[in-house]
């Protein structure tokens, strides 16, 4: 009876042992893991790189250490190699964090392993690697919650797509970057990302997207009172400005620039912004002051010959613009003495047409003309040299392969001679052996038919190499073609198209070959819309109007961005009931979008319109348009969200 109770007693404690024995062991893990996250904090506060990696070190040797602990310490050393520019041992740390991720199965880890080795990666130029390391550890943040982490992966994937020269790719994955960013209020990061964007833009020649970026940027720094980033971003933006032609506003950053900069040490910079200002007032008719400002930049920019011979050339300009064609000529010649030292080939061209402007001034009109030539033949060449970069890539291996074919070819003639000489000279000593030299004979014979036939092979097959090449060169033309005709927001065709388009129907109206009608639409308040919800919220307005507009007309039909706000469509043998149907039509489209406009009377955004039909009796195609702008207009006039042509309103 007493075993049996105490066997009883025994089996109730053994639950209650087993849950002590549990507690303790988790609350020890947590002990230990606060321990560990107290000496790696206290590690990460020192200065010295060198040291945190020794201290760092010292903690891996800890072989209690879990391999989520282990996971981390790699991971800290290998960030800690890369800071200070030992870039194969942050990838071998890299490397033993992924290891040990996969092996263990811990994804989060796994993620920040792969987005870890891109970054490096990135950094010692293996830009394809870094991409599909970029790309797994994308596949990865999808399930785990590493936002930051996931920002700094596209903004370097960014960054290997620009240095592949894929600039539109890189500013997909900069564009994305930004947002998380923003929602994180991570400004530093924000700052080199958006002036990432900001610069392919400027690249795209939109330097009104790349100045909203810097103005963006500008309001960080503010944010900060970084005086330094204030500063430059202010002289970016006037040089910008100054690209813009809003001579003004650049004027007015720069200076705001100048006087932050004068009397520091950014000497480079400051002789950047004396430099741009004397653009702005060389453009502006204000030599003097140009000659002014290219002085100081002068004095500081002695050591960068090549940005001095510009300095040179803009100098020229001034003393041309004050009527001093001799001394003008003078710093011409320096500048080109430089330019050509330090291979400023756009200083140097420039030079090349302001020669001929001077000569034209001075009466040598034939100098004149044959400078001007060749400034426009180096233009050609540089369009033609960076259109067929691709094309002269490809074929230069096809070349390298052919050409040491053709040595090996010629080493075999060699050869083949030497044997020649040697049974020419055995022919004359000994008659005997004819019939051996006749095998010979017949040997070399087939031999050479067999290297005319292969060289027939190996140039049939060339020239079709080079009409593959040349068929992909002309097809990524067209192709090109087709994309410099499409707005880059929206979609729908661009001025240029319309312009061209334009031109063609009202040659083929004239010619009786057909009629056109053309309307001319403007989204309402547009500019209130953007100053109230913000640009990003206008693009995507732009873009959903855009899509309704294309939508509703007919294939032979097409849609324009006209700019801004404003679009155009033309009509192919259409009449004006017909197009005022059309135009209701998409009014209801874009009042289904119900995309919100408060500072408008009908509370949603809307569209007014003008049409004017093909007349024989108009002049030109800029009268057209400007009789369709009349009645756009007073469609505004009579409230808006309306069409008004010269029939029907």
């Amino acid at each position: 009876m007493i075993n049996q109770l105490n066997n009883s007693h025994n089996r109730h404690l053994i639950p209650f042992i087993v849950f002590t024995i549990y507690i303790f062991v988790v609350f020890n893990a947590f002990s230990q893991d606060d321990v560990f996250e107290n000496k790696l904090a206290k590690i990460e506060q020192l200065d010295n790189k060198e040291t945190v990696i020794e201290e760092l070190e010292k903690l891996l040797k800890n072989k209690n250490l879990t391999h989520h602990q282990r996971f981390w310490l790699h991971q800290k050393i290998g960030d800690s190699y890369f800071i200070i520019g030992k870039n194969d041992k942050a990838i071998t740390h890299a490397n033993l964090t992924l290891s040990i991720a996969e092996n263990h199965n811990l994804s989060d880890e796994k993620a920040v392993a792969y987005s870890d080795l891109g970054a490096y990666q990135t950094v010692t130029g293996n830009y394809d690697e870094a991409l599909v390391l970029g790309k797994k550890a994308l596949s990865h943040f999808k399930s785990i919650d590493t936002s930051l982490k996931q920002a700094e992966t596209l903004d370097w994937m960014g960054t290997s797509h620009y240095y592949l020269n894929e600039p539109q790719d890189a500013l997909k994955y900069y564009l994305l970057s930004a947002s998380i960013f923003r929602q994180h209020d991570s400004d530093k990061q924000l700052s080199w990302t958006l002036s990432n964007i900001a610069n392919l833009y400027e690249k795209f020649g939109d330097f009104e997207k790349a100045i909203i970026y810097f103005e963006e940027i500008l309001k960080i720094e503010e944010k900060s009172e970084n005086d330094n980033g204030i500063a430059r971003r202010k002289g970016y933006l006037g040089e910008l400005y100054f690209k813009q032609r809003e001579y003004k506003l650049a004027e007015s950053y720069l200076l705001d620039a100048i006087i932050s900069f004068e009397g520091s040490d950014e000497h480079w910079l400051l002789s950047r912004y004396y430099f741009s200002l004397a653009k702005v007032y060389n453009s502006t008719d204000k030599p003097n002051e140009a000659i002014v400002y290219l002085q100081k930049s002068k004095m500081l920019a002695s050591e960068d010959m090549w940005f001095y011979s510009a300095i040179l050339t803009e100098y020229a300009k001034a003393l041309f613009h004050k009527g001093d064609i001799l001394n003008a000529q003078s710093y011409l010649v320096q500048s080109n003495v430089v330019a050509n030292e330090n291979n400023n080939i756009d200083t140097l061209d420039e030079n090349i047409a302001l020669q001929s402007l001077f000569y034209a001034v001075g009466g040598t009109h034939n100098k004149a003309i044959s400078f001007l030539i060749s400034y426009q033949n180096n233009l050609k060449k540089n369009y033609n040299l960076n259109l067929s970069s691709t094309l002269n890539e490809s074929l230069n291996l096809q070349l390298k392969n052919y050409e040491s074919q053709q040595l090996t070819r010629q080493v075999s003639e060699l050869t083949l001679n030497k044997k020649l000489l040697q049974v020419e000279k055995e022919q004359e000593m000994q008659f005997r052996n004819n019939i051996i030299i006749s095998l010979v004979l017949l040997f070399i014979f087939g031999f050479f038919l067999y290297l005319r036939n292969r060289d027939q092979l190996l140039k049939k097959r060339l020239e079709k190499q080079v009409k593959q090449r040349t068929h992909e060169l002309e097809s990524a033309n067209r192709k090109l073609e087709e994309l410099s005709l499409l707005d880059g927001l929206t979609g729908v065709h661009n001025r240029r198209s319309f312009d061209r388009d334009l031109a063609k129907v009202w040659q083929e109206s004239k010619q009786g070959l057909g009629t056109f009608s053309l309307l001319m639409a403007d989204v309402d308040y547009f500019k209130l819309y953007n100053d109230t919800y913000g640009h990003v919220a206008g693009d995507d307005a732009l873009k959903s109007i855009a899509s309704v507009l294309k939508e509703s007309i007919r294939d032979e039909d097409r849609v324009y961005r006209y700019g801004g706000e404003e679009f155009a469509i033309i009509f192919n043998n259409h009449d004006l009931n017909s197009i005022n149907n059309t135009f209701t039509r998409i009014q209801n489209e874009i009042n289904n979008l119900n995309i919100e406009h408060k500072e408008s009377e009908f509370s949603v955004v809307t569209m007014s319109a003008g049409i004017c039909a093909f007349n024989m009796s108009t002049e030109s195609e800029e009268e057209l348009i400007k009789q369709t702008d009349i009645h756009l207009y007073k469609a505004k006039e009579l409230g808006r969200n309306q069409l008004i042509n010269n029939l029907v309103s």
